[in-house]
C-alpha cells in the first residue's frame, strides 16, 4: 500500500510535473513558436511599412524632381533679363527713352507788337518822374527784359540832350520797374518803367535859355529793338529839356511787371 502510494505519488508526481511542464511548454510555446510566427506575422506590417517607405520615397524623390525642375526656371529668367537689357552683349536696348519736356523760350516782344505811353507823372526836388508803360498790342504771349532806349526829341525829330542813363536795379527804391528778369505778356498786358529827367537850370550845360530846347517827343527803344516807339509830351506845349547832347538829364530804370 506504501509502494502503492508512492507510486502513486510518483506518478502523480510525474502527473504534476507533467501538467506543469504541459503549462509551461504552452508558455514557452508561444514565446518560442511565436517568434518565428511573430516573424511571419510582423513580416506583414513590416513589409507594409516598408513598401509604403518606398513609395513615399518615390514620390519624395519624384517631388524633389519636381522642384528642381522650378529651382532652374529662375536661371533662365534670369537669362532672359540679362538678354532683355542689353548691356552684356551690347544689344539693343529694351527700355523705353526717356522724354524730357521742354518749355519753349517766350520770344522777344518786337517793337511792332508794343505800344508805350505815360501811365503817371510826378516830381520833386528838381526830377520828373514819369512812369512809362509798354503793351503787349499783338496776338501771341511775348516777352520783354532789361532796360529800354530814352531820349527827347524836338519838334523837327532831332535828339535833344544825351540819351537816358541806366538806373542800377534797386538803387531807386519805389520806382516802377527795376524788378529786371524777364517779363512775359500775355496779349494786352503790360509792364511798366521810369524816365527820371532832372529839370533844366540845374545841371551844368544847362543852365541858360539858350541851352535849353522844347521837346515835344519822347523817343522809346523796347529792349532787344532797333525800331522805336514815340510818345508825345505834354500835347502841343512840349516840355522845356537840355539841348546839349553832353548834358546827362535822363535816366531809367529796367522793365518791371505792374
Amino acid at each position: 500500500m506504501d509502494t502503492g502510494s508512492e507510486g502513486h505519488q510518483v506518478v502523480g508526481r510525474a502527473a504534476a510535473t507533467r501538467t506543469v511542464l504541459g503549462r509551461g511548454r504552452p508558455r514557452a510555446r508561444r514565446r518560442v513558436v511565436g517568434g518565428p510566427g511573430g516573424r511571419r506575422t510582423a513580416a506583414g506590417p513590416a513589409l507594409g511599412v516598408l513598401i509604403a517607405v518606398t513609395i513615399a520615397a518615390c514620390s519624395g524623390s519624384s517631388g524633389a524632381s519636381g522642384s528642381t525642375g522650378a529651382s532652374t526656371a529662375p536661371p533662365a529668367t534670369s537669362a532672359s533679363a540679362g538678354s532683355g537689357t542689353g548691356a552684356p552683349t551690347g544689344g539693343p536696348a529694351t527700355t523705353s527713352p526717356v522724354t524730357a519736356t521742354v518749355t519753349p523760350a517766350v520770344p522777344t516782344c518786337p517793337s511792332s507788337s508794343l505800344s508805350a505811353k505815360f501811365q503817371n507823372s510826378d516830381g520833386a526836388a528838381g526830377t520828373v518822374y514819369d512812369e512809362m508803360a509798354l503793351t503787349n498790342t499783338g496776338r501771341t504771349r511775348c516777352a520783354v527784359e532789361g532796360y529800354p532806349g530814352v531820349s527827347l526829341l524836338d519838334a523837327a525829330g532831332h535828339q535833344l540832350g544825351a540819351p537816358a542813363d541806366r538806373v542800377p536795379p534797386g538803387q531807386s527804391t519805389g520806382l516802377a520797374g527795376e524788378s529786371g528778369g524777364r517779363i512775359a505778356l500775355a496779349p494786352g498786358g503790360l509792364l511798366v518803367f521810369t524816365v527820371l529827367m532832372t529839370q533844366p537850370g540845374v545841371l551844368p550845360g544847362c543852365l541858360t535859355p539858350d541851352s535849353m530846347a522844347k521837346a515835344f517827343t519822347m523817343r522809346i527803344y523796347p529792349p532787344d529793338n532797333t525800331v522805336a516807339l514815340l510818345v508825345a509830351i505834354n500835347g502841343a506845349e512840349g516840355t522845356l529839356a537840355c539841348a546839349d547832347p553832353a548834358v546827362h538829364e535822363l535816366r531809367v530804370t529796367t522793365v518791371g511787371a505792374v
